[in-house]
């Protein structure tokens, strides 16, 4: 919902979604931003091809994904300072 907001207006719709969901209200949420859905979603869905791919917490789907730390390892140390 915040494609094309400015910062400010940005922030002060999420503390609006924050609000509705305080007070009980469901809130059907689309968006292509992750940072977005891992601020204001308890679950997310993600759709490929109108269909659910996974379905999670933002944490249970960043679970899924590798990646984050790459780890090298050298026979040769001299190969280690050419990385």
């Amino acid at each position: 919902p915040t494609t094309g907001l400015d910062p400010r207006s940005r922030h002060n719709m999420w503390n609006i979604i924050r609000e509705l969901v305080a007070g009980g209200v469901t809130v059907f949420l689309t968006t292509q931003y992750l940072e977005e859905a891992d601020e204001l979603a308890d679950r997310i869905a993600v759709l490929s091809d109108g269909r659910i791919a996974a379905e999670g917490s933002a944490e249970e789907l960043k679970r899924l994904i590798p990646g984050g730390h790459v780890r090298l390892r050298f026979t040769d140390p001299a190969d280690y300072r050419s990385a």
